[in-house]
């Protein structure tokens, strides 16, 4: 395994995956949901706290993923990457606001790039992927 361009022993990664940290390496989060050797793999949900006030104001709990930050280099990405199937459809990537309560309207999408200070803005690609019996999706 590399950290960067300095080489780290599997066991290091071990240990880093389960809460240790060095200098080199933070301490790793994994998730995972439950294996299934026959059915549907188990579900990973995480959701922002509910809230029971009455006040216009009360509002739920936002949930946040976020890559981390870095000094001198690139700051960590955060991806979302579908399961993939050796047999069939790879799963969706479905990304959509709730419907509104009575009184409001139902959330914005926003997707943006952040603000460049020494260089280009970020990029945004989007692209259909090829079908090999017919037209992309």
């Amino acid at each position: 395994f590399l950290c960067g361009t300095m080489e780290v022993t599997a066991d290091q990664r071990t240990a880093v995956l389960g809460g240790c940290t060095q200098k080199c390496l933070g301490g790793a989060v994994e998730v995972s949901g439950g294996l299934s050797s026959g059915g549907v793999g188990g579900t990973v949900v995480v959701t922002g706290g509910a809230t029971s006030s009455t006040d216009s104001q009360g509002r739920g709990g936002n949930v946040e993923v976020r890559g981390g930050s870095s000094n001198a280099g690139e700051g960590g990405s955060v991806i979302l990457l579908t399961g993939k199937s050796d047999d069939a459809t790879s799963g969706a990537l479905i990304m959509r606001t709730e419907d509104s309560g009575t009184a409001g309207a139902s959330g914005s999408v926003i997707v943006e790039t952040g603000k460049a200070t020494g260089g280009a803005g970020g990029s945004m690609t989007l692209t259909v992927g090829e079908g090999d019996t017919g037209n992309g999706g």
